[in-house]
């Protein structure tokens, strides 16, 4: 006798039930392959980096041109290091509708951001706040427990170390400004 698969619905409530009565921890939905780890990091460095080149020539404030800098500076470092990684390790990138998802909302927050008539630092700023944020919970969440390679956990570590200290550098100026 043949069981049809439960729709994930059903599935999804029963997990719900699990942890609400029992204290289980639900199945993880996703799990991503190092290939698609790396490309969801390499989608995102490319909006950083653009957004950075944007903010650099647009700012008017020169903390926040030397923050875009920076940033511009590490992220193609960042890059480099993912593309010689997956060359050396002989894996793939790998899309996925993760990688897509985040890069398509930076990209319409881009895009809005250069449409912006009001104060352009402050709206630079508080577009990479909330990218910084939304990346550090991925990293988190998905990117860092996902990966199977170790030099890739290490590169993903040091990412996120990077991100956090850029998260702070981005939140002091923008108090400033």
């Amino acid at each position: 006798m043949k069981f049809a698969r439960p729709p994930l619905q059903m599935v999804l409530a029963l997990s719900l039930i699990a942890v609400t009565f029992f204290g289980a921890s639900p199945p993880a939905l996703a799990a991503f392959s190092d290939g698609e780890i790396s490309q969801i990091l390499k989608s995102t460095n490319d909006v950083n980096v653009a957004a950075g080149n944007y903010a650099f020539k647009q700012a008017s404030q020169p903390t926040v041109k030397a923050f875009a800098k920076g940033l511009i500076t590490r992220q193609e470092k960042l890059q480099k290091e993912i593309l010689r990684w997956a060359e050396s390790a002989k894996v793939k990138l790998a899309g996925s509708e993760k990688s897509k998802s985040l890069k398509d909302q930076a990209e319409i927050e881009l895009l809005l951001l250069s449409k912006s008539k009001s104060d352009f630092d402050k709206d630079y700023l508080s577009f990479q706040v909330k990218q910084d944020e939304q990346m550090l919970k991925t990293f988190d969440e998905e990117l860092i427990p996902g990966a199977q390679h170790k030099a890739l956990k290490k590169i993903l570590n040091q990412a996120r170390n990077n991100l956090q200290n850029r998260l702070e550098r981005a939140k002091k100026i923008q108090a400033q400004l």
